[in-house]
């Protein structure tokens, strides 16, 4: 009885944890649209274009979870905050909570980056300058491949994701969490903003699949390697060209010609031991492999 105890107590303290970090969470990430009434955009156009004079504590901060959140004392260099009558310009009626900082899934040192890399705010959020509320551009948390510009295998600054993440644990974008992503990630990687080479170094991680000798032999099918159109390869109205079929129909006749000529590199993705003899074998005539050989071994004595 006393360990069934324990084990419900246990369980339902998990539970109540649980549910408290996604609630904190939840409050934190809140929509600030709801909240206040602000435009980054007519500010940054009309205003200043100096990001440092509504976040004054930006230069100085040295961790990611410091609010950085302009405060009334700074809307105040320009807005009448004394006026009660001029609270409707930023606030909705009866709602005066105050912002909360958004949690960041990341480290971060802003004075760092600012005075000793020499870097703008606009180097790592693009695009603010777009928008009213800066949940509504993707580089509000600066996307992965802005990172990479610096931290990459160049050395140019570290490429270690602890240096950045908190956990390493199951740290996939969300695009990969699906059941299906082995076999339906071309979709993604054809999009025109695809960005794998951020974590994946094509060239090594992309053949570990697509060589000849893993994937493509004479069991595959059209199917196989056809990718017919979908909504999101259009960009900006543009459908993007996506490969269909590598070869027409006839090349079963006239693929010999591009063999002769080397204008393709068949073993890209064809084993040529084990592909080609599935027509090309000696009992198949003039199709045989062994009447297929460079010119220089057709002289008379090539054996000796």
């Amino acid at each position: 009885m006393k360990i069934k105890y324990i084990y419900i107590s246990s369980l339902l303290i998990s539970f109540i944890f649980l549910a408290t970090t996604v609630s904190l969470s939840q409050e934190a990430n809140r929509d600030h649209s709801k909240l206040i009434k602000f435009s980054h955009k007519n500010h940054l156009m009309m205003v200043t274009d100096d990001c440092t004079d509504c976040h004054a504590d930006v230069p100085e901060s040295e961790n990611i979870s410091d609010n950085l959140i302009p405060t009334m004392d700074n809307c105040a260099s320009c807005h009448d905050v004394e006026d009660d009558e001029e609270c409707g310009t930023c606030h909705y009626e009866d709602v005066y909570e105050p912002l909360e900082n958004r949690i960041s899934p990341v480290r971060f040192n802003h004075k760092f980056h600012l005075s000793e890399q020499n870097k703008t705010c606009t180097d790592c959020h693009k695009g603010l300058d777009k928008v009213d509320y800066s949940m509504q551009s993707p580089n509000v948390f600066p996307a992965m491949d802005v990172c990479a510009d610096c931290h990459n295998s160049s050395k140019t600054a570290t490429d270690a994701c602890d240096a950045c993440h908190y956990s390493t644990v199951d740290l996939f974008p969300e695009s990969h969490k699906v059941a299906d992503f082995e076999t339906s990630h071309k979709f993604l990687a054809q999009d025109a903003d695809a960005n794998c080479y951020v974590c994946h170094e094509t060239e090594s991680f992309c053949e570990d699949c697509h060589v000849s000798t893993v994937r493509i032999d004479e069991t595959n099918t059209a199917k196989d390697f056809y990718v017919p159109y979908s909504p999101h390869n259009y960009k900006d109205g543009v459908k993007q060209q996506v490969i269909t079929r590598r070869h027409d129909l006839n090349y079963v006749y006239s693929h010999g010609i591009d063999a002769i000529g080397k204008t393709t590199e068949c073993q890209t993705c064809h084993q040529k031991e084990t592909f080609c003899t599935e027509c090309h074998e000696g009992e198949n005539g003039d199709f045989r492999v062994e009447g297929i050989m460079p010119k220089s071994h057709l002289v008379s004595n090539f054996t000796t």
